[in-house]
């Protein structure tokens, strides 16, 4: 059983590393690579995310900087679309979402690009998270009465 799992960690990290360099480019997949031991030694992935440093993402034709990424988030959430892919759950441009546990904003900011006239809330109470919230995201492509923390 133990073999299994860590086949499947050894296995999850590959993708991310590859997810990375799909994002990100080659740049920021080999400063991700060479941050890899923090994460055995921390058994946390944020020291390889944060040595990614600052990037941007396409989110429904918003260009979006990033101070904090978390590959997997990006990929689950914008990439394969894994909360929006279904057509019952369509968020309206007036609409108002709360994203209760919104972690680093990655829903916030995809909610934020649909719902172009209405409301977003996010909420997170984890203080290190909250932090990286209240840094994600762009003035300048989000106004600020539009991205509420």
């Amino acid at each position: 059983m133990i073999e299994k799992r860590k086949s499947n960690k050894i296995s999850d990290e590959i993708n991310i590393i590859l997810t990375t360099k799909r994002l990100f480019g080659f740049k920021k997949m080999i400063k991700f690579v060479f941050a890899l031991p923090k994460v055995i030694y921390y058994h946390w992935n944020r020291p390889a995310y944060e040595s990614i440093g600052n990037c941007k993402i396409m989110i429904n034709e918003l260009e979006i900087f990033l101070k904090h990424v978390d590959v997997r988030y990006i990929d689950e959430i914008i990439v394969k679309q894994s909360y929006t892919h279904n057509e019952e759950f369509f968020i309206h441009p007036h609409y108002t979402v709360v994203d209760l546990g919104a972690q680093l904003g990655i829903f916030t900011l995809l909610a934020a690009s649909y719902a172009k006239n209405g409301k977003v809330f996010s909420v997170e109470p984890e203080k290190e998270s909250y932090q990286f919230l209240c840094e994600n995201g762009s003035v300048e492509t989000i106004p600020e009465s539009h991205y509420n923390s």
